[in-house]
């Protein structure tokens, strides 16, 4: 049998003998002891320890502040907790920084060998649990450049904060974010208009795109993929203001090049340049519009978005429009989502209202399908393709109205189905929860845990839907049960406490009295 390095750590030398005999019986472990949080910092440190059994109090370093270290020192050894005093504040600190138990002295012979055993479980796991994620990490090297390209789509697609995107360039080892960003949009089409859809030409195309990254590279930073079967998007950064001219430069020089080196036609359009990460979408917006009045009857074509739109003009009706939404969503109550909708319901009727051309219809409803994913971030997956490429790929203003109409109808549909419902679903399912194991240690963390969300996301939810927090729904769910069994049954006070769920009886009738406005023993005489 494997041994796993068990420390013991308890001011009390008894119980460290008591704790230690039983392990010594039970087998399996290699046992270390430590009478204060110090000693066991100075073993934990020069040593690999499998298990830890830790007091709460005492002196020179208590049990919290031994676990606060073990933290941040990445020292992550399964750990139960010991105490004399059952405070839930003490045990909510000790869970939060990773015990995995807490146990109240003093504890019998029985007690002792089975939580040593489920100790011993727990480590056997966690060590199978690490194996697989060594397996999984190096399987995820082997995905990383399918992650970065579905990262980059949702980049373009749904909002992203600048500290998500710091994390994901961290992971992928990828670099956007630069004081200065642009995006253009790149047409590829062979020679003869042949398709670019059989695996021959799939692999051309990547290898296309791992050319032209490269040379771009060499000129300022570059992220380089594809958003569809014959489209590569650019995403160019650098520390410099005068990004958007150079790329315009870098892709008029290099596009030409290799069109007639590999008989392969370009066609691109170049966005403006932006000032952070959260308004790249603009940017790709304004490449795909620009992309769109490209002549493709021409070998290669370039089009920059300064010169197809008035600047000042498009500012102002950009600031206008967005200047509204902001009002919207700044006076908008529970419905602010819905209300959006429908103004942009509205725009897109103004627009249409206008008879605008072509290039205008596909320029303002790119910029309604930017500004609604930003504001109302919708799930990917819930959507057909890429919204802002199929606006600007469409040949008529009213195809464009249809495109950016049936967006608009997902999102509403999203959002009454999704978000609503999902909000309402998962307070349904704490409740159920506390319903059936109101009798079991059971706390916020370990609902969360079966309902596969985090306990803060779950604290929130409940409290909005509830007007409760979720320890007090479970204590008044306790309580309830144990007035019927104070009514019905001839249970002692101490034997309803544990069967409808508290482990401590002083505990059990402080929360009842503080709650019903009398003991349990009043309770049961008054009835």
């Amino acid at each position: 049998m494997e041994l796993y390095e068990l420390l013991i750590c308890d001011d009390e030398w008894m119980i460290r003998e008591q704790i230690a005999r039983s392990a010594r019986e039970l087998g399996g472990f290699s046992i270390e002891t430590a009478d204060s949080g110090l000693a066991a910092l100075e073993i934990l440190e020069r040593k690999h320890v499998d298990g830890l059994v830790l007091d709460v109090r005492m002196p020179k370093m208590d049990g919290i502040t031994l676990l606060k270290e073990l933290n941040q020192r990445e020292i992550r050894p399964v750990v139960v907790i010991l105490s004399g005093h059952d405070e839930f504040e003490y045990a909510q600190q000790c869970l939060r920084y990773g015990a995995v138990e807490y146990l109240l002295k003093p504890l019998t012979e029985d007690q002792i060998q089975s939580f040593l055993l489920e100790l011993r479980q727990r480590i056997l796991r966690k060590g199978q649990y690490l194996e697989k994620l060594e397996e999984y990490g190096q399987k995820l090297d082997l995905v990383k450049p399918v992650l970065r390209e579905q990262f980059f789509r949702e980049l373009l697609q749904r909002s992203m904060s600048r500290e998500s995107v710091g994390r994901m360039e961290e992971f992928l080892d990828v670099h956007i974010l630069y004081p200065y960003l642009a995006a253009a949009v790149i047409h590829i089409r062979t020679a003869g208009d042949l398709p670019l859809e059989d695996d021959r030409n799939s692999l051309r195309r990547y290898a296309l795109g791992e050319l032209l990254e490269a040379q771009l590279k060499e000129r300022f930073p570059t992220n380089l993929f594809h958003t569809e079967s014959q489209i590569l998007t650019v995403i160019a950064g650098d520390t410099r203001e005068n990004l958007g001219p150079r790329l315009q430069h870098a892709l008029s020089e290099l596009l030409p090049v290799i069109s007639r080196d590999l008989s392969v036609q370009f066609h691109a359009g170049i966005g403006s340049v932006v000032t952070s990460v959260e308004k790249i979408r603009d940017s790709y917006a304004q490449a795909l519009y620009a992309l769109s009045v490209n002549d493709f009857d021409q070998e290669t074509g370039l089009v920059d978005i300064k010169d197809i739109v008035d600047e000042g003009k498009r500012e102002s009706s950009v600031r206008e429009l967005r200047s509204t939404l902001r009002e919207l969503m700044a006076s908008a109550a529970v419905t602010a989502s819905q209300e959006l909708v429908e103004h942009l319901r509205r725009a897109l009727e103004q627009v249409r209202q206008s008879e605008a051309d072509l290039d205008t219809a596909i320029y303002f409803c790119s910029y309604l399908a930017v500004i609604a994913l930003d504001r109302l971030d919708i799930q990917l997956e819930l959507l057909r393709g890429n919204p802002l490429y199929e606006i600007a790929a469409k040949t008529t203003p009213e195809e464009v109205y249809h495109s950016a109409g049936q967006l608009l109808e997902t999102m509403e549909k999203t959002l009454n189905a999704s978000q609503q419902n999902r909000i309402r679903r998962i307070a349904d399912n704490c409740r159920k929860i506390i319903e059936r194991d109101y009798g079991k240690k059971i706390g916020i963390m370990e609902i969360a845990e079966q309902m596969e969300v985090s306990s803060n996301y779950l604290s929130t939810i409940f409290r909005r839907e509830t007007q409760y927090s979720v320890n007090e729904y479970l204590n008044a769910v306790r309580l309830k049960h144990a007035k019927r069994l104070l009514r019905e049954t001839n249970l002692k006070v101490y034997e309803i406490a544990e069967q409808v769920g508290f482990s401590d009886t002083y505990y059990f009738s402080s929360v009842f009295k503080k709650l019903v406005g009398v003991t349990p023993s009043e309770y049961r005489n008054s009835v």
